[in-house]
């Protein structure tokens, strides 16, 4: 086998195995995300009882650009996350992620947040900035971030993004006011 085709099979090799990781989630299981839910879950992130909520003014001059992976089921340290949400500022030097839960069986259709950020751009990769949690859950949500990296840019035009009036936030199980 010449270089040329050592190098264009090792390249092939790189994009399949990239590919894979960004569209399978961590149990094997493809998951498609509906526009609908997207667009519901990126309006949570505006909502006061938030408190996690990127600022509108991320939004460039085509609206909002966001990177996702949805799906996740991390076995090694039991995660429960179905989202992992990257939302970069207008600068192109800035971006945080949320990393949400969408399916707990407790919650009764709630969103329950379990961690956030903020990220900087470091060359051509994105490194936290200001990160909640110890050394694991930064450790793994700067893996998270190099995955979501790779996935496809959404743009979502602030016109399409609701803010319900409904808190879209489980606060456990007392009532809320």
């Amino acid at each position: 086998m010449g270089a040329t085709n050592k190098l264009l099979f090792q390249v092939t090799r790189v994009t399949a195995l990239s590919t894979m990781l960004c569209c399978i989630s961590a149990d094997g299981a493809p998951r498609q995300l509906r526009r609908a839910d997207l667009l519901h879950w990126v309006g949570c992130l505006t909502q006061k009882e938030a408190m996690i909520g990127f600022s509108r003014s991320y939004s460039g001059p085509v609206g909002l650009r966001t990177r996702y992976i949805y799906g996740i089921r991390d076995t090694i340290d039991k995660r429960d996350t179905d989202i992992f949400l990257i939302v970069y500022g207008a600068n192109g030097r800035a971006a945080s992620y949320y990393e949400i839960s969408v399916d707990d069986p407790d919650t009764e259709g709630e969103l329950v947040y379990r961690t956030s950020g903020s990220l900087r751009k470091e060359g051509i990769n994105w490194a936290l900035d200001d990160a909640e949690g110890g050394t694991a859950t930064r450790i793994w949500a700067q893996k998270m971030v190099d995955r979501v990296s790779l996935t496809k840019l959404q743009v979502i035009p602030l016109s399409e993004i609701p803010t319900p009036v409904k808190s879209c936030w489980w606060s456990g199980p007392h009532p809320k006011k």
